[in-house]
Parts: structure tokens; C-alpha cells; sequence
């Protein structure tokens, strides 16, 4: 849904303004309509979405894109290389900026988590000192093990350089990260 506006969040014409107390008192109306499209879907024998894939979210794709084109509504998963584009633009992706930091510097070397700090863009915060910057810099990329990134490599001049895909990556027997050109 696109609204048109700079602010949506602060647009005050709405056809159901207060719609939590809306939904409430047509509970049954809303779960029905549910109810009767989705009964359509299974009487249709539950035809699968293959259009769009989602990482992570293929079961939900299937099922859900199933029900909405047996429903004729279109554009399922319809915008959804926009909305990570906007998302990674509006800095949906904090590692980002670190990454490509970090293969510039260091490319595929296996670092710990302390050797990482005070590198521009590194993130988490300082409070209490570098060890407990590494601390939870380690934790950080724990959660972002195994992720995929495409990044400049600083080769050439800035904007022309050659794009490399890494993989962040973890040897638990040394406590020390790398990445990994795919």
C-alpha cells in the first residue's frame, strides 16, 4: 500500500479510524470472509505459489500466494526486490557498511572478534571498554553467521570497484571469524 504521503503514519482520513475497535466489533464478519476464501483455495485442491520465492518463507509463500490467486487478487510478492532495496537504502542493513570495511582491510583472514574493534562502522557500541566491545561485537556476529553479502572489494576508484559476494563465517575451534568469497 502506498499512500501517497511523506508521513503515512500521521494521515488522519481513514474510512475506519479507530480500526483495532472496528475489527473487533465485525470479528465475525472478517473471520468468515477469511474462512470462504481460503475454503476456496482448498475446494480449488490447494494449488501451490510458485511465482515468487521468499527465503526462509517458502511454506507461507506457497500456501498464501495459493489462496490469493485462486482469490484473483493480483501482485502477490509482487514489490518485494523494491521493498529489500529500500529497506538495505534505508539502512535495513547495519553490517553492511562493516563488511565491506572488513574485506577491504583484511579479505578472507581469520580474526577475533577483538581484532574487528575500532574499525570505522564496526558495530555495537564501546560502553565499558574495548573487551566488552568485542564481547558483544562477537555476539552481533553470531546472530549474522552465515549471511550472504554482496560488497565492493575497493579495487579501482570508489563507485567503480569490483563487486565480491562473501559469506560470514565461524571456526569455533580458534573463536575467530572470516569471510568467505562465494
Amino acid at each position: 500500500m502506498d499512500t501517497d504521503l511523506e508521513n503515512p503514519g500521521q494521515r488522519t482520513q481513514f474510512k475506519h479510524p479507530h480500526l483495532i475497535e472496528w475489527a473487533k466489533a465485525h470479528r465475525v464478519e472478517l473471520v468468515t470472509a477469511c474462512l470462504t476464501i481460503a475454503r476456496g483455495w482448498v475446494a480449488e485442491g490447494r494449488p501451490e505459489w510458485t511465482t515468487t520465492r521468499l527465503g526462509g518463507f517458502e511454506g507461507w509463500a506457497k500456501v498464501m500466494g495459493g489462496i490469493l490467486d485462486v482469490a484473483r487478487v493480483p501482485g502477490f510478492l509482487g514489490n518485494v526486490d523494491e521493498l529489500f532495496e529500500a529497506a538495505q537504502d534505508e539502512g535495513g542493513d547495519d553490517l553492511h557498511a562493516f563488511f565491506t570495511g572488513w574485506w577491504r582491510t583484511w579479505h578472507d583472514k581469520e580474526l577475533k572478534a577483538k581484532e574487528l574493534v575500532g574499525m570505522p562502522e564496526t558495530p555495537g557500541d564501546d560502553r565499558g571498554g574495548e573487551r566488552s566491545h568485542a564481547t558483544r561485537l562477537g555476539i552481533i556476529l553470531r546472530q549474522a553467521l552465515g549471511t550472504v553479502r554482496t560488497i565492493e572489494d575497493g579495487k579501482g576508484s570508489v563507485g567503480n570497484g569490483t563487486m565480491v559476494t562473501v559469506k560470514l563465517v565461524h571456526n569455533a575451534s580458534t573463536r575467530k571469524w572470516r569471510l568467505e568469497k562465494l
